[in-house]
C-alpha cells in the first residue's frame, strides 16, 4: 500500500512540475491505481480560475460607462431626426391643406372657364 501511495505522490509531483509523470501509460496491476492516475490527470486538466488584475474594477466601470454614453448620444440623434422629420412632415401637410382650401395665385380651372365663357358670350352680344 505504501508504495502505491508514494506512486500516486510522485505521479502528482511531476504533473504539478508539468512534466510527464514516469507511471503514465504503465500498467501496476492494480486498477485502483491506474484509476486514481486517471482520477487525477482528470483534476489536472481542469483550468485553474484566473482573477483579473486590480485595475480591472475600474475599466469595466469606464467601458459600461463609455458604452451607455454612446448609446445615450446615440438616442438623440435618433430623436433630433425623428423630431426634424416629424416636423418637415407637418410644414408639408399643412402648406398642401392651405393650397387646396386657399389656391396661391391660381384660379379655379371652372371659374376660369366661366369668366371665359361669359367674356365670349359678351363679346358675341354686343357684336349683334
Amino acid at each position: 500500500m505504501y508504495k502505491n501511495q508514494k506512486r500516486l505522490s510522485d505521479y502528482i509531483d511531476s504533473l504539478n512540475a508539468d512534466k510527464k509523470p514516469k507511471a503514465h501509460g504503465k500498467s501496476y496491476n492494480s486498477s485502483e491505481l491506474d484509476e486514481l492516475f486517471h482520477t487525477v490527470r482528470r483534476v489536472r486538466s481542469l483550468k485553474k480560475a484566473t482573477m483579473p488584475d486590480p485595475g480591472y474594477p475600474k475599466r469595466l466601470a469606464k467601458s459600461v460607462h463609455n458604452s451607455l454614453t454612446a448609446s445615450n448620444a446615440s438616442r438623440k440623434r435618433n430623436k433630433l431626426w425623428l423630431t426634424s422629420a416629424a416636423s418637415i412632415a407637418a410644414i408639408l401637410i399643412i402648406v398642401f391643406a392651405v393650397n387646396l382650401i386657399l389656391p396661391l395665385k391660381q384660379k379655379n380651372i371652372v371659374y376660369a372657364m366661366e369668366e371665359a365663357f361669359e367674356k365670349i358670350k359678351a363679346y358675341h352680344v354686343r357684336k349683334h
